[in-house]
């Protein structure tokens, strides 16, 4: 995936690709979330994906064509994104890839290339039972503060299996994988979502020894740094895989705004402790932790004070 910054003018003449020439000084402008995908793909029919910020103006317009032809992209104006997936494989090698956008008679056009491998694969594992239990878990746990369902992505879940396949292969816990080891699917979370042609942010949780899916689950959201994965609060995508014991959940981060609490006002069950070990602790210095499990939200922890 790719990101930057897209202006567009209300009125006036294309100067470039990407940025039309001022004719009254009054602009309006587009900020490109991401688009792609723009490296190598496993997948032969990646979701093709232009996201943009509008803010309060409305799009008159829109289009794609691949290769120079026309296809039938749509606008998603919740998620702010132009999508296209092809129906049948694109062909190995690269494919380009052209989009627009217009507001009244301005129009502004983002272009890229897409590399297809040779050996990407058309069409991607259904979900697993393990996979769809693990949504399960995380959905109920949302609905107990009141957030929507997050709803499975394909390639998120096959982002997430490989890499729990790969942990339990070579017998290793975290996030990153080595070039070389068996299962090799690239060394970052990034790298694995560029590979298989996820357009967009995700965050990772990683948990090993996993002995029963719902506790080790609960284990992992009861950890505050882990538990901020859990509360985005649009009804975003979500993967999974599990693997001899390693559970590997992928999140997408929608980047939406908004204030999520946890435990909820009136939420029952709350255990006054927790025990789990986590690489970071995001709370300041001035900050301790009151009986019950410290809240968290999507951007900072609410704990009490001294």
């Amino acid at each position: 995936m790719a990101k930057g910054h897209l202006k567009v003018w209300v009125a006036g003449a294309i100067c470039g690709a990407a940025l039309l020439c001022p004719a009254n000084k009054t602009s309006v402008v587009f900020t490109t979330l991401a688009f792609g995908p723009v490296s190598t793909v496993e997948q032969s029919t990646p979701k093709i994906t232009w996201q943009l910020d509008s803010g309060d103006n409305h799009l008159s317009g829109f289009g794609m064509s691949v290769d120079g032809n026309p296809v039938p992209a749509e606008y998603f104006r919740d998620g702010n994104e132009i999508v296209y997936q092809p129906p049948v494989p694109l062909a190995p090698g690269t494919h380009q890839v052209s989009a627009f956008v217009t507001v009244g008679t301005s129009r502004a056009q983002r272009n890229w290339e897409i590399n297809v491998a040779p050996t990407a694969i058309a069409v991607l594992p259904e979900a697993m039972p393990e996979q769809r239990q693990i949504l399960g878990s995380v959905n109920a746990m949302r609905a107990e503060l009141n957030l929507p369902a997050l709803h499975p992505d394909p390639t998120l879940n096959y982002v997430s299996s490989r890499h729990a396949d790969y942990l339990a292969l070579n017998d290793k816990c975290g996030h990153e994988q080595t070039a070389g080891d068996p299962m090799y699917f690239g060394r970052t979370l990034t790298d694995r979502l560029n590979r298989i042609g996820f357009v967009g942010g995700a965050t990772e949780t990683v948990t090993n020894n996993a002995r029963r899916l719902g506790p080790s689950i609960r284990a992992t959201f009861d950890a505050p740094y882990h538990r901020i994965a859990f509360l985005d609060p649009a009804a975003a995508s979500f993967g999974a895989g599990y693997a001899s014991g390693r559970i590997t959940m992928t999140f997408e981060t929608s980047g939406r705004p908004g204030l999520v609490v946890s435990p909820a006002d009136g939420q029952t069950d709350i255990p006054i402790n927790w025990v789990n070990h986590e690489n970071r602790i995001p709370l300041p210095e001035r900050v301790v932790t009151m009986l019950a499990i410290p809240s968290s939200s999507t951007s900072r922890a609410y704990l009490g004070e001294r």
